[in-house]
């Protein structure tokens, strides 16, 4: 193969972020389903001319074509197309909100693991359709977020109560307690099979905030950051 063409890179996944720099250029960073997260720099495409700009959307599949220099660059925008969009996330804040919970999850998580794949892709693509379509932002969210922990090796087990005395004294939060509903419904959500298993679950809001708690308790563990995007859940959530 021509070492040229090796550097062209084929994408397909989701975008997370958007960071504006210099004239109506952008660095695009997108959770792709075979190399985790990927960061690409779109040059232009800010521009009202730009027949990349509608393709590219926040929290839109897409797909498309990069080239990397070198090693040590960051692949350039060639190609971009939508392959899905969720309006009616973007329509409402409240769903919006917790799609931003999820991605910020991912990036921190998956940045901090070496940008490994996601393993759990199509689940993520799953739980967003499930949330376009109407289905209840805070249930799914939370068992994505839940799924995904399971699946990157993070989640304690809560099976011995040695799991839950280490996680307790890991945890630098005085007066937080997982009640046992969550407990339970952690465990649930481990051993199930599909975001369906949330559709007809009733969780109470005293349930809710404390799972979110012990997810920003596992990130602060795994990470050393804070979620900033749990700011917008309170308000939304008021």
């Amino acid at each position: 193969m021509d070492p040229a063409e090796s550097r062209f890179l084929s994408f397909y996944g989701l975008l997370i972020r958007k960071r504006d720099f210099g004239e109506g250029s952008s660095i695009l960073s997108v959770i792709d389903r075979d190399r985790g997260l990927l960061e690409i720099a779109s040059y232009g495409s800010g521009n009202e001319k730009s027949s990349r700009r509608e393709a590219l959307l926040l929290t839109g599949l897409i797909s498309g074509v990069c080239y990397r220099k070198d090693p040590e660059s960051l692949p350039s925008l060639k190609e971009a197309r939508c392959e899905m969009s969720f309006d009616g996330i973007t329509s409402n804040y409240r769903c919006l909100t917790f799609i931003f919970l999820i991605f910020e999850i991912l990036s921190m998580t998956l940045e901090a693991g070496g940008h490994q794949p996601l393993a759990i892709f199509n689940e993520l693509l799953l739980t967003m359709t499930k949330i376009n379509s109407g289905g209840n932002p805070e249930s799914f969210s939370i068992y994505f977020i839940i799924r995904f922990f399971a699946a990157e090796g993070i989640l304690p087990g809560f099976d011995k109560p040695d799991d839950y005395s280490i996680f307790m004294v890991s945890l630098e939060k005085p007066g937080f307690r997982l009640g046992n509903g969550s407990i339970r419904l952690i465990r649930d959500i481990a051993a199930s099979s599909g975001p369906e298993f949330m559709e007809n679950k009733k969780i109470s809001r005293s349930v809710y905030t404390n799972l979110l708690e012990f997810i920003s308790a596992v990130i602060r563990m795994h990470c050393n950051r804070e979620i900033n995007s749990l700011s917008m859940i309170e308000v939304a959530m008021r």
